[in-house]
C-alpha cells in the first residue's frame, strides 16, 4: 500500500509504503426503531492487522483506533499469484521464564499453483467486479426465507463506500489496566479508483501458527493444526480513502 494523507497542511509533503496483512470481519450495525433493533448497515471490523511500518501502526492506532501490530512480511511480487509469510515478536507459551523471540505466525501461498505466474484473467472495471463477486456471495449464500435482510445486506460491500469500525481506546495513565478513553469509532471507506481484479484459484490455504501472545486462530475460531481454506479467493487493486471518524459509542471510564 502506498499512503499519504489528505490534510491541507499536509498532502504535499510525501508518502509512505506499507505492506499489511489484516483480517476483515462484517459486523452489522442495528438501529432501533420501535423497540426493536433492526438491520441498518454493514461495517468492516480489524480485530487484528499486522504491519511492516512503524510510522503507520503509530498514526493507526492514535488517529482511528486501528489494533496494528509490527510484523516482517514477506511478498510476492505478482498481486494475483500472492504468497505472503508473516513473523512476529511474539511469545510461544506464557510463562516467567519465556523469552519473546521472532516466530512465524501465519503463511498463506497454494502448493498447487504453477512455479511460474500466468497472466490472469481480469476485471478490468468496477462494474464487471460487482457482476462476479455477487455470483461469488449468491453461490456461497444461496437465498432463503431467513437471510433476505442478510443478502441485501450484504449487496452494500459492492458499493463504493463500506464503513470501518474501530474500539479505540486510551489506557488511563495511573490506573493502567482502566481506559482513560474508550469509544466505538466508524470512519467511511469509499473506493476512488478500480484498477484491475479477477479470482484466484480454490486450492490457496492460510496457515496459522498457536502463539500465545498472538492468539488469531482462538480468537476467530480458525485452524492451527491445519490449513485453514477458503471459501472463494479474488485479488482486487484499487485506490481508497479513509474519511474522518465519527464517535458513534463512547464509554465514561
Amino acid at each position: 500500500m502506498w499512503i499519504s494523507s489528505l490534510h491541507p497542511q499536509d498532502q504535499a509533503k510525501g508518502r509512505l509504503r506499507e505492506a499489511e496483512v489484516g483480517f476483515w470481519l462484517l459486523t452489522m450495525v442495528s438501529k432501533r426503531v420501535n423497540g426493536r433493533y433492526l438491520p441498518h448497515h454493514l461495517a468492516w471490523f480489524l480485530p487484528y492487522l499486522l504491519v511492516d511500518n512503524e510510522a503507520a501502526i503509530a498514526t493507526g492506532r492514535e488517529l482511528y483506533g486501528f489494533n496494528k501490530l509490527h510484523a516482517r512480511i514477506a511478498t510476492s511480487d505478482h498481486i494475483w499469484q500472492p504468497h505472503w509469510q508473516v513473523d512476529v515478536m511474539g511469545i510461544d507459551q506464557f510463562k516467567p521464564t519465556a523469552i519473546a523471540q521472532q516466530y512465524p505466525l501465519l503463511t498463506l501461498d497454494c502448493p498447487a499453483c504453477p512455479p511460474t505466474p500466468t497472466t490472469p484473467t481480469q476485471w478490468t472495471n468496477w462494474g464487471t467486479a460487482q457482476q462476479a463477486l455477487t455470483q461469488h456471495l449468491l453461490t456461497t449464500t444461496p437465498p432463503s426465507s431467513d437471510n433476505q435482510d442478510s443478502l441485501a445486506l450484504l449487496t452494500q460491500l459492492l458499493n463504493n463506500q463500506t464503513p470501518l469500525l474501530f474500539r479505540k481506546q486510551i489506557r488511563h495513565p495511573t490506573n493502567s489496566d482502566q481506559a482513560a478513553y474508550q469509544a466505538l469509532i466508524e470512519a467511511p471507506l469509499t473506493v476512488n479508483n478500480f484498477h484491475a481484479g479477477g479470482d484466484l484459484p480454490a486450492n490457496y490455504q492460510l496457515n496459522l501458527q498457536a502463539l500465545d501472545s498472538h492468539p488469531i486462530a482462538t480468537t476467530l475460531g480458525l485452524a492451527s493444526t491445519t490449513p485453514n481454506k477458503p471459501i472463494f479467493a479474488v485479488w482486487l487493486q484499487l485506490d481508497f480513502t479513509l474519511g474522518h471518524g465519527q464517535e458513534i459509542n463512547r464509554s465514561t471510564p
